[in-house]
């Protein structure tokens, strides 16, 4: 724990003490199938998100659909079947039909559980922001929709992606969902964000367009027939969207999105969005360490990211507006002490 932040800069009039708790408590949950819970220190995951279509009689105000993940700062990447009609139809915009959980709050807080029954968890430790507009491919088949959302999260880095990725057998890849952790579909702890690590199997199918991360089939009670010794990555019900991620080798911290999960063993690989001519483009981004703290952008959280955020606080720079409202306030030092304090 860091009880206070010490801010000073030579040469300036600048002094500013802020006394703030920096805890970070993870809840204990089971795991994605062979997964475990994204630790709420972790801020590599904040921005996989679960996406909810709105009902007002159901729990917290929403219909679990699946799962998202932010690529940009104001756009999530989510799976079409997840948000259209029995008709393939998409949502009218502006209809605000589907809203996206983040796990983090504005001031740091993560809420990594959704709960089920009576154990929903509805209070604080996260943002939702609805989806203001729904934009499709215009090829057949393309199982991708990009949703902008209505704000940007706060204190919430998009992940980097990598469209050009070249999928392989035995490569590492790591899943991350909110969907059910057991072996039959549907069934286990749900709406937990969980990750799951392992590699890519043999590529028994393996186009332009898709993939299967996991050599699995189902029983006839609908349940994954996993081999015991196997190391790969399963996803379940509700994961549908989810990243697959692949790591950098030399530096486990940066990750990329390359594929998005389609079913429980099969994915689109993100290259197909531009083959079907969807608009924008997606590009490859740096896959430097995604957080909102690390001011000099040098991969670490440290005094000279603070002091940064403080020079250019003071001058009332539009970059210090970190907390989500308009203009450069308080609270925006508030949020980024407390952000910094956490680390990520």
């Amino acid at each position: 724990m860091r009880n206070a932040c010490v801010v000073a800069r030579s040469g300036r009039l600048v002094a500013l003490l802020v006394a703030v708790g920096c805890m970070c408590v993870g809840r204990p949950a089971a795991g994605v199938v062979r997964g475990t819970p994204a630790p709420e220190m972790d801020h590599r995951f904040d921005a996989v998100g679960l996406l909810f279509t709105d009902q007002p009689w159901a729990a917290c105000g929403g219909w679990i659909s699946g799962s998202c993940v932010l690529i940009d700062s104001g756009t999530v990447l989510v799976a079409r079947h997840s948000v259209e009609d029995a008709q393939r139809r998409l949502p009218a915009n502006g209809s605000r039909l589907h809203k996206v959980r983040f796990r983090r709050d504005g001031d740091g807080a993560a809420n990594n559980h959704f709960g089920s029954g009576a154990q929903w968890d509805c209070a604080a430790g996260y943002q939702e922001i609805y989806i203001q507009q729904y934009i499709a491919n215009p090829a057949a088949g393309v199982d991708m929709v990009l949703g902008v959302l209505e704000s940007e999260p706060v204190g919430i880095a998009p992940m980097a992606i990598q469209p050009s990725h070249l999928v392989t057998s035995g490569e590492p890849v790591i899943l991350a969902g909110w969907g059910f952790d057991g072996t039959c579909l549907g069934q286990g702890e749900a709406w937990t964000l969980r990750t799951s690590t392992g590699v890519l199997p043999p590529l028994r199918y393996n186009s332009s367009c898709c993939f299967d991360f996991a050599n699995i089939t189902y029983t006839g009670n609908s349940c994954l027939a996993i081999p015991a010794n196997s190391n790969w990555v399963v996803a379940n019900l509700h994961d549908s969207g989810a990243p697959l991620l692949s790591p950098d080798p030399d530096n486990p911290t940066r990750l990329r999105v390359f594929g998005i999960v389609t079913s429980a063993y099969s994915a689109q690989k993100l290259s197909v969005w531009n083959a079907g001519g969807g608009q924008p483009r997606l590009d490859d981004t740096p896959a430097g360490r995604q957080c909102v703290w690390d001011f000099d952008g040098d991969g670490g959280i440290t005094l000279a990211d603070l002091l940064i955020f403080v020079d250019r606080y003071l001058v009332g720079d539009p970059t210090s507006d970190v907390d989500g409202d308009p203009g450069v306030t308080p609270n925006d030092l508030f949020v980024y002490v407390i952000g910094y304090c956490r680390g990520c």
